[in-house]
């Protein structure tokens, strides 16, 4: 059992074997160890202490991405903020940020220690560690926004251990069935867990399931629509603020590169959290980036874009940003995927834009499908086999003449593991290079 002289990456190895069950949907376990590390007051909403604004984000795509522009609006307004995302790409501690800075190895091993005193036998998942370590931090800082991304659905995941005064739902789309449910009606609900009777709720799906309109109504929630109480265009954003009144910005978005709704989404939370907005409090959003969310990486005279579309509504994402960009270019794909995901529908919207196609392994992982199923899967889809190849590595492909010295462009997508290997590989060219 580490302690607190073991390192970060010997506490996450040693998280990684004490749950018996990787994914445990459940409150009962983390409300308990909250309350013995002295976090019962935020849990149950004590009135003698001074409590942060808590903001819970769920959704199946562009969570990481509406916490980030959320994120940035309120440093810029001077605010002390906390956010908490998963999974990280290729650090843990992007996971926990103040103020946009990841914490250090040091701050973590401490808070790892206190959670494995105060829970006096109680097993908890990694996530569930992680949560809590989260919270501590926030709270041993006196952050004033707590930004807490849903890991997975949200009425029984850790983070719903608090009530969060403002709640954010990006999109709805099948991923998880297993835990979540087949349909969006279902995985509607169990996002829905989230929402707080009476406070407000926002929501970027611009076809929201019944099941979820149904539950915001039912608990008299404050509900912001897309397309109705707020929205965007290519040339303007319009949002709802804390008075009722609807107001428009002259803002450009259509070259943003994170998904727009999800950007919406957070200038609407900012408003309703009582922020004045004005043009150049939004442009800055047009720019920002995300590692791994179509983050372009220059290898040679060839782009590389790094996104971590996994199922296929965010393939499909991919793809309509992909040919925005240009009609007529063919891709080589570098792709590996979990073995629980929709692999046929996730690879079916990037097939008109790819003409050369790399299967990898991924060895080490127990998790991953194997290169050779995904090759199969496109070969069923009528892919040819001569543009199919598995390969073992990222140099097989990034490394190729044909990438490094023309200027054939290569997309990356199918996990988050998949962009961090070749992010990694990149840093260390870059490196060498240095």
């Amino acid at each position: 059992m580490p302690d607190r002289s073991s390192s970060l990456r010997e506490w996450l190895a040693w998280l990684e074997t004490l749950h018996p069950k990787e994914i445990d949907l459940g409150l009962d376990r983390i409300t308990q160890v909250a309350q013995r590390l002295g976090l019962s007051g935020l849990i149950e909403g004590s009135s003698s202490i001074s409590k942060p604004t808590i903001v819970a984000i769920a959704g199946t795509n562009g969570k990481g991405s509406c916490v980030a522009a959320l994120e940035a609006l309120l440093i810029n307004q001077g605010q002390t903020v906390g956010a908490y995302t998963s999974p990280h790409l290729l650090r843990y501690n992007e996971r926990i940020k103040i103020d946009g800075v990841a914490v250090e190895d040091d701050q973590i091993r401490v808070a790892f220690t206190k959670i494995n005193e105060a829970r006096e036998g109680v097993s908890l998942s990694y996530f569930e560690f992680g949560t809590l370590a989260a919270f501590l931090l926030f709270k041993q800082k006196d952050v004033d926004y707590w930004l807490l991304e849903v890991g997975l659905g949200g009425r029984l995941d850790a983070v719903n251990c608090l009530d969060p005064d403002l709640a954010i739902i990006t999109s709805i789309s099948l991923d998880h069935q297993n835990w979540l449910g087949d349909t969006r009606e279902k995985i509607a609900l169990e996002k829905a867990g989230i929402l707080r009777a009476g406070l407000p709720f926002i929501c970027s799906d611009e076809q929201a399931p019944f099941s979820l309109l149904d539950a915001s109504e039912k608990l008299m929630c404050d509900s912001f629509l897309i397309g109705e109480q707020f929205g965007l265009c290519d040339e303007s954003v319009y949002y709802t603020d804390k008075l009722g009144v609807q107001k428009k910005l002259a803002v450009q978005f259509k070259t943003c590169k994170l998904p727009r709704e999800s950007l919406a989404a957070a200038i609407q939370a900012f408003a309703l959290l009582g922020f004045s907005l004005a043009q150049d409090t939004v442009e800055p959003l047009v720019k920002l980036e995300l590692s791994g969310r179509q983050s372009t990486e220059i290898l040679g005279s060839s782009e590389v874009v790094l996104d971590v579309a996994h199922n296929p509504a965010a393939a499909q994402l991919l793809a309509d940003s992909l040919r925005s960009r240009s009609a007529k270019k063919k891709y080589t794909a570098l792709v590996a995927f979990m073995a629980d995901k929709d692999i046929c529908s996730t690879l079916k919207p990037l097939l008109p834009l790819v003409d050369q196609w790399r299967c990898l392994r991924l060895k080490d992982n127990n998790r991953a499908a194997s290169a050779e199923s995904v090759a199969e899967v496109l070969a069923s889809l009528g892919v040819s086999a001569d543009v199919i190849d598995v390969v073992d590595s990222v140099e097989e492909v990034l490394e190729y003449p044909a990438i490094t010295q023309s200027e054939k462009k290569t997309i990356v997508f199918g996990s988050f593991i998949t962009v961090a290997a070749v992010q990694e590989y990149l840093n260390k060219k870059v490196s060498a290079s240095g």
